[in-house]
């Protein structure tokens, strides 16, 4: 009787032992999957002992079964263990390098992290789309094994498993996987590397200059708020007053009184040093100015106080999408805007200066970096002398400058020139546009 006439026995066959070079090939593989994984882990706790990682990254789950698959020279489970082991290699493989490579250019260009948010959510969608298909192609195909053997009537052959995924050898081939998962891999970072060569032009820009999206229009407004506060001339009309005053007279044994020696240690702005020190009334007095975000998250559209300058405005997000990441431009800002209606909702950035506030030393804020600077005043010269301090959460930085100008009003920090009005300093870059502006803050 032929055997292709019995009834066919199909059994499992014993697992086959390992050779020599498939102990080298499955040590190889551990030791490289475990500097993988120890490599990356290292990496993201890096990132998070600096506080710049936020998201948690996948890693793949299926090395533990392709070791086991090499092993048996056959899969051992379930097909549901087979789809798993599938889905999360192909994470391993697609994911796991674009978020890696987001974090790190994310940490070493700032600038460029607005867009990734979008960037990883349009990979995330192509990436659940192949992670769809190979899950749902993912089966086990069987193999029988050897020659036929005839016993009993039957037929018995050794049958086995393979976890295959048909998805990919009829449409995410080789050649796909390698645009998907190298080329546009490294598009994405020659893209980064060319925005960061870009960021190289504004090396020698000033601390206190910024690149916001609206530069433009901010820049305009900070000019059209300085030629407003300068036209009040609330520093010549202080200065104009302590000049009638008469030579202070010293009491109680030659030592000046309180207040006055507060004049000496704050400075006044228009005043010369000789004018400070012949000071015979000076009221000190708590600035009612500063900076601050307008608008309640989620609904935050709530203009500015009618006293306060309109400076800049944001949503607290990377753009106006719908489901855009979270990019809040200071500390100070709260919680992000709904982006529901694109940019509809965004909040305010106000500043306000005390025109009674005349005082150098002391708290002021940057209107476009939110910096908060601390200023110091030294009674020494003509005009005296000024030292300043930012003491941001990304931002450390000290600078010192000379009091100068007819009405000792300039000032040059940080590679800006400034020109000061009581509770407000304008800042000019080399080609005498407004850039920045400091107010005068109770905070």
């Amino acid at each position: 009787m032929d055997n292709t006439t019995l009834p066919l026995v199909k059994i499992i066959p014993p697992i086959q032992q390992p050779t020599d070079s498939d102990l080298l090939l499955i040590f190889f593989h551990i030791l490289f999957m475990t500097f993988g994984i120890c490599g990356n882990i290292s990496q993201i706790s890096i990132q998070i002992y600096h506080r710049r990682f936020r998201r948690k990254s996948p890693i793949s789950l299926g090395a533990p079964y392709v070791v086991l698959e090499i092993l048996s020279k056959q899969w051992s489970f379930s097909r549901a263990t087979c789809q798993f082991s599938e889905i999360t290699g192909q994470i391993g493989r697609t994911l796991v390098p674009y978020t890696i490579s987001a974090i790190f250019l994310a940490t070493g260009f700032p600038e460029i992290f607005a867009i990734l948010p979008g960037f990883l959510m349009s990979v995330l969608v192509l990436v659940l789309l192949i992670l769809l298909r190979v899950g749902e192609s993912a089966q086990l195909e069987s193999h029988l094994l050897g020659q036929a053997i005839r016993a009993n009537n039957n037929t018995i052959m050794f049958e086995i498993f393979q976890c295959t995924v048909p998805f990919r050898a009829q449409i995410y081939t080789p050649g796909l996987a390698a645009i998907i998962e190298l080329v546009m891999l490294a598009n994405f970072v020659i893209f980064a590397a060319i925005l960061g060569a870009t960021q190289c032009r504004f090396a020698n820009r000033s601390i206190e200059e910024t690149n916001w999206s609206d530069e433009a229009e901010i820049r305009e407004r900070l000019g059209e708020i300085s030629r407003e506060k300068f036209a009040h001339h609330y520093h010549y009309n202080s200065l104009e007053t302590n000049r009638i005053q008469k030579r202070r007279v010293k009491r109680d044994g030659g030592i000046v009184s309180g207040p006055i020696a507060t004049a000496l240690v704050t400075g006044m702005i228009g005043m010369t040093a000789k004018t400070v020190n012949d000071l015979t009334n000076f009221n000190p007095r708590i600035s009612e100015g500063g900076c601050e975000w307008f608008g309640t998250a989620p609904l935050c559209n709530f203009p500015c106080p009618a006293d306060y300058d309109f400076i800049r405005m944001h949503n607290g997000r990377c753009s106006t999408w719908w489901m855009s990441g979270f990019c809040s431009p200071d500390p100070s800002f709260g919680k992000p805007c709904t982006t529901i209606f694109g940019d509809y909702f965004s909040k305010r950035f106000c500043c306000k200066s005390d025109p009674s506030e005349c005082t150098w030393s002391g708290r002021w804020m940057g209107a476009n970096t939110a910096h908060n600077i601390y200023c110091r005043y030294d009674n020494v010269g003509k005009c005296g002398m000024i030292d300043c301090s930012i003491n941001h959460f990304n931002m450390k930085a000290q600078n010192s400058s000379k009091i100068t100008g007819e009405r000792c009003d300039q000032l040059e920090l940080f590679g800006l020139r400034g020109k000061a009005t009581c509770g407000y300093i304008a800042w000019f870059n080399e080609n005498g546009d407004v850039v920045n502006s400091w107010y005068k803050t109770r905070r």
